[in-house]
């Protein structure tokens, strides 16, 4: 397997986008920036893509978890020849992908997943921290599904790469304006790394943070006390994850 390199960017503008509370719906507050991915999409995005150009070789499988408005997905597709495979509780996922798991993951979608495998690919940018949140107050069973998800990724794949808001857990914004969520703290991190590492996995753990306007490389330790901006803006702080079979 191909060694990751870390990804370079020093300072990163995001596209800011403004949420009427009455459309229910985000419009961009600077016309310029139509169509740039907001919030911390403007890291995962061009991150994951960075990585994949590292590693791919055309007619790879890739599996992306949380498919919905994928369009990345759509785009590695088209540059690299891949067979695309999702997972998505909304059926409109199935819009970016050859094939499409729709539902909530469980055993039956995860043995559908497993029997259309293995992926040379698993991809989970900002989804695995939506899963089970609905199980609140029991971060217990929260996190023990989170770590489901994310461990049977990595059993299925070759290369995984996750995204995921990074912080104080659940880490809601001050305002409540959004619970839909439970964001991924050290030990949770720390966790899924140890599992990657016990089935001889290498892994890379990289962390960014939102700090007036532009996003800048960070640790966990600096990182650590982040928790949602209020307004149903984005994450103060991002974890990404590689993890690659040796």
């Amino acid at each position: 397997m191909k060694k990751f390199e870390r990804y370079e960017v020093e300072r990163c503008k995001e596209a800011t986008l403004n949420f009427d509370r009455k459309t229910r719906k985000y419009t961009y507050i600077d016309e310029s920036e139509e169509g740039l991915p907001p919030f911390e999409r403007c890291i995962e995005v061009p991150w994951v893509k960075d990585k994949i150009s590292k590693i791919v070789d055309n007619g790879m499988k890739l599996l992306d978890f949380g498919c919905n408005k994928a369009q990345y997905i759509k785009d590695l597709k088209k540059e690299y020849n891949l067979t695309t495979y999702g997972i998505d509780m909304k059926p409109q996922g199935s819009n970016f992908v050859d094939v499409f798991f729709k539902g909530q993951y469980g055993d039956k979608i995860e043995k559908d997943m497993i029997d259309q495998g293995p992926y040379d690919i698993i991809t989970a940018i900002s989804a695995v921290e939506h899963a089970g949140h609905t199980w609140h107050p029991d971060i217990s069973k929260i996190t023990d599904y989170q770590k489901r998800i994310c461990q049977t990724m990595i059993d299925n794949s070759s290369y995984f790469f996750l995204s995921v808001p990074f912080g104080k857990r659940p880490g809601w914004a001050a305002d409540n304006s959004r619970k839909n969520l439970y964001q991924f703290d050290q030990k949770l991190i720390s966790d899924i790394v140890s599992y990657a590492n016990s089935k001889g996995c290498d892994s890379m753990v990289e962390v960014y943070k939102f700090d007036n306007g532009y996003w800048i490389e960070s640790n966990l330790e600096e990182s650590s006390d982040s928790v949602y901006r209020n307004g149903k803006q984005g994450a103060s702080s991002i974890v990404l994850l590689s993890v690659s079979k040796k």
